[in-house]
């Protein structure tokens, strides 16, 4: 706490002031009566012997003193916002009367009308009340600015230059849209209201709001805005507060100022929001090209951490919920999400690229496997029979495939070799997996999600119409309804071998994707990867639109669970 004590200072320093004075004041009115100069005002009225300056004033003698009290605003400083301080530079001033210092004006016959004094004769002399600002962190006083003034009804009006920086809690739930209010809270040391009440400047005694506490003309700063321009007056608060068995007026000295939003919005919120653009940019990026994804996934990330501690440096460190934080942290986590999606995406193409090599490996069997199927057809037995009755296969349990050789007196006019059974062994493998039935037949659903084990990706409809061309190609009839086609496992390892024709001349069967089952059509006819990268490419600017007008809806209700500023 600092303690005020003689608040009146003077224009100039003691030394030598009050010859001055009277050197610069012009000679006393013809007939005039009492002391002729202020400074023999000073020499008689205030010796010691004549005026004792720790007794108080008072107009009974019992009465409390009343000590009118004001700070004329100037600047408000550099706020440090991490220890709520605010610096204020201004003028403070107090005013009381003091009986014993009343004296003839020129009105009433008397030769001067003001007396100035200089802190140090106000030290010296006069009874000062002792007032301190209970949460003052530091004062700068300027001694060539400041004046104390007596005038003929014993009122003495003091003011002193000064720069002060007070602790004054800020509410920064809200910033960049904050607002908040600095506060000079005084009291008197050690007269209690029975011998002295503070009030405002021309406000009433006792508890309220009255007066002038704060008084500003165009103050102005870059970071801050105020009230009416900068210019406007603010009433006192008085509160009494009891200590030690006695009550004390406590007077607030406040006033209210609002952040000016464009250094947030130019350094942070619109370059997050620039950066989460650019995050969003990846997920149209092919995904083969994973250096030029990696680097649109990742250096967001990075440039939004760096970001968010930025605003941290200027900012308590506690425990509290700031929008600016919360909204950067959303933000953050999204981009975050979008280097997630990269990740998945890597490994989805590395599982497609696995799938499609699958059906790059039939070209090397793929001569073989249509003279099987072309002596099968000759035969007129099913691929699987014919197999058997020419070929002693046994599977091979350890690595998961079968090995087969020419039965004992059958002949063939080419050589089957044992890794070309290995592509109708896995078609056999995935067959018997989808069908569902003892007919060992699959349906138009089965074979879609079957020629998904080969990197093969078509809608329902498309299937049924590759389905119903390719038994028509090889001279079956088919049903009216394409929905009724099945599929045996011959028909099956005969499509794997044509399956790429076939999927391109199925493409004019898509539907419009505008109604929700061609939506559904156009998500079976992608790979998972695309999938995912078109979910991404909807959802993220959903979910950040919604995030922006959610936090700028509910601004008003953001506020500081807790905040401890540092001592």
């Amino acid at each position: 706490m600092w303690r005020v004590g003689p608040l009146a200072v003077a224009v100039s320093t003691a030394a030598g002031l009050s010859t001055d004075v009277q050197c610069m004041q012009p000679a006393a009115p013809p007939g005039c009566a009492g002391p002729k100069t202020p400074n023999e005002f000073i020499n008689t009225l205030l010796s010691p012997s004549v005026y004792d300056k720790s007794q108080r004033p008072s107009c009974d003698g019992k009465s409390p003193t009343v000590v009118e009290a004001q700070f004329d605003l100037l600047r408000v400083g550099n706020i440090d916002q991490k220890l709520g301080i605010v610096p204020l530079s201004g003028f403070f001033k107090a005013w009381w009367k003091d009986p014993r210092l009343e004296f003839n004006g020129t009105s009433s016959g008397g030769c001067f009308d003001v007396v100035t004094l200089s802190s140090a004769e106000v030290a010296r002399w006069l009874w000062t009340p002792d007032l301190y600002i209970d949460n003052l962190i530091e004062r700068r006083r300027d001694a060539t600015a400041s004046s104390a003034v007596v005038t003929p009804d014993g009122t003495v009006a003091m003011t002193e230059r000064v720069t002060l920086h007070v602790k004054s809690p800020l509410d920064l739930g809200k910033i960049p849209y904050d607002r908040h209010t600095a506060t000079i809270l005084m009291g008197s040391y050690s007269q209690d209201i029975t011998r002295l009440r503070l009030t405002a400047r021309g406000g009433t005694i006792g508890v309220g709001r009255s007066g002038v506490g704060i008084s500003a003309e165009r103050v102005s700063s870059s970071q801050w805005e105020f009230d009416g321009d900068g210019t406007f007056d603010t009433p006192g608060h008085v509160e009494v507060v009891d200590s030690l068995g006695m009550s004390f007026d406590m007077l607030s000295l406040i006033f209210d100022f609002a952040r000016e939003p464009k250094f947030y919005l130019e350094q942070t919120i619109r370059p997050a929001i620039l950066f989460t653009i650019v995050s969003y940019i990846q997920f149209w990026v092919d995904p083969t090209l994973a250096p030029a994804r990696a680097a649109l996934a990742v250096i967001p990330v990075l440039i939004m951490r760096t970001m968010f501690s930025s605003v941290y440096s200027s900012l308590p460190q506690g425990s509290q919920n700031m929008w600016l934080s919360d909204f950067l942290f959303t933000i953050n986590l999204m981009v975050a999400l979008g280097a997630v999606e990269f990740a998945l995406i890597q490994h989805l193409c590395q599982v497609e690229k696995r799938r499609a090599a699958r059906l790059q490996n039939l070209s090397s069997a793929r001569s073989t496997a249509e003279r099987l199927f072309s002596e099968a057809d000759m035969q007129g037995m099913p691929l699987l029979d014919f197999l058997n009755s020419r070929y002693s296969c046994k599977s091979r349990s350890t690595v998961g495939q079968m090995r087969c050789t020419l039965s004992e007196g059958q002949h063939s006019n080419f050589e089957v070799k044992e890794v070309d059974f290995a592509f109708i062994q896995f078609a056999k493998d995935v067959f018997s997996h989808m069908s569902r039935t003892e007919e060992n037949l699959i349906n138009a659903s089965e074979l879609r999600k079957s020629l998904r084990t080969f990197n093969i990706y078509i809608s329902l409809p498309r299937t049924l119409h590759a389905m119903g061309m390719f038994l028509r190609d090889i001279g079956q009839e088919t049903p009216l309804d394409e929905v009724e086609i099945t599929f045996s496992l011959a028909h099956f390892t005969k499509l794997l071998l044509v399956i790429d024709k076939y999927s391109l001349a199925s493409a004019s069967a898509r539907r419009k994707t505008c109604t929700g089952a061609g939506i559904v059509h156009l998500f079976q006819s992608v790979s998972p990867s695309r999938t995912v990268d078109i979910l991404a490419r909807i959802v993220f600017p959903i979910a950040y639109i919604f995030v922006t007008i959610f936090y700028y809806a509910f601004l008003g209700t953001w506020k500081l669970d807790r905040v401890t500023y540092d001592s």
